[in-house]
């Protein structure tokens, strides 16, 4: 009777461990995958971006010395 107990047990813990594992691989190929749809479509929010700032008046100026300004259209209140 005692070793049918301890198969029982050993079945549930190796059951337990499966799913824990299992919800646990989950989780991490979620978290990669999201972090790959975030770098797919990290040239588009750019150019997104950038359309942005050029359309709403924002410029780049590069100085005599090299040196880069960018200035924003200021909006008067």
């Amino acid at each position: 009777m005692p070793v049918l107990i301890a198969v029982i047990v050993l079945l549930v813990l190796a059951f337990a461990l499966s799913v824990v594992l299992s919800v646990v691989g989950m989780a991490v190929g979620l978290a990669l995958g999201l972090i790959g749809l975030v770098l797919k479509m990290l040239p588009v929010a750019l150019v997104v971006l950038m359309a942005a700032f050029f359309l709403g008046g924002g410029r780049v100026e590069r100085g005599d010395d090299g040196s880069v300004t960018i200035r924003f259209r200021r909006r008067d209140r």
